[in-house]
């Protein structure tokens, strides 16, 4: 679990304050997706996860992937998050393609990638305040500054009172909000966020969109979010990209795709709400 985290980096709201925002510059950073393939071989059978998928997430907005189970969301994001390659294809943080990278230039691009992992990857062991500093101590941060930094993305998040809880003792919601600031620790310019609402009650739901959305207004964040849920993308999404069978049948402007829809997988899900 560590060497994952190492890598790439995943806290919730209740209320949103932006005079507790920890500041951090603006930056301005985009995700292309090219030709993207991905097949897994299992026993006898031959699954294209993938198959040669393109698209791009434009800087400061936020994008939602949704499509049915098995569509390939999350082979997409372990390939975006740097976890695992593709088959062919370039995954580009701005003109950067990830996949080409190695050693230390792997390690600094990871630091710009902050990541909210479905199943939340919190170490049981870690302080909720341990927790958000891992990827500055990793990031060999000096002491002092990871205290700062920690301590106001708790109060940016509402949970300045927990910062010496364990994760067994918060909320699903609280661990949830712990997950983002921990994402945003090294004040990264892209947000991913696989089903980050997925195990939440609506209530709670709500208040994780808009965290995430304020993440994109304070921080400058693009932000691509993993979702099998209309409602996530209505919410808070600028873009969605449609995937069906491991393909992209649909991608652009939400308002745009909401008035002339193609795909059979937008209108399941659509009418599923």
């Amino acid at each position: 679990m560590v060497s994952i985290l190492a890598s790439s980096f995943p806290v919730q709201p209740t209320d949103f304050n932006a005079e507790n925002a920890p500041a951090h510059p603006m930056p301005d950073i985009s995700l292309t997706f090219k030709n993207i393939s991905k097949t897994y071989h299992l026993g006898d059978q031959t699954i294209s996860a993938l198959k040669d998928v393109s698209f791009s997430v434009p800087a400061g907005s936020i994008q939602a992937v949704i499509g049915e189970s098995g569509a390939g969301k999350s082979t997409l994001f372990k390939a975006a998050a740097t976890l695992e390659a593709p088959d062919s294809g370039q995954v580009l943080l701005n003109n950067t393609d990830l996949w080409q990278l190695r050693g230390p230039e792997l390690q600094r691009a990871r630091f710009n990638l902050g990541v909210v992992f479905q199943q939340l990857h919190l170490l049981p062991s870690k302080t909720v305040h341990e927790n958000i500093a891992l990827p500055m101590v990793f990031a060999g941060k000096d002491p002092a500054q990871i205290t700062r930094r920690v301590d106001s993305l708790l109060r940016w998040v509402g949970l300045f009172d927990r910062a010496h809880h364990y994760p067994k003792n918060l909320s699903g919601g609280q661990r949830q909000r712990v997950a983002i600031a921990r994402a945003l620790a090294n004040s990264p310019g892209l947000l991913l966020c696989d089903e980050p609402t997925s195990a939440l009650d609506p209530s709670t739901t709500n208040a994780i969109l808009n965290l995430i959305r304020n993440a994109r207004d304070e921080f400058g964040v693009t932000v691509l979010i993993i979702t099998h849920e209309m409602s996530v993308v209505r919410q808070i999404c600028d873009r969605i990209t449609i995937l069906e069978n491991g393909q992209r049948v649909e991608d652009g402007n939400l308002a745009e795709l909401r008035q002339n829809p193609h795909s059979h997988t937008y209108a399941r899900l659509k009418d599923s709400e």
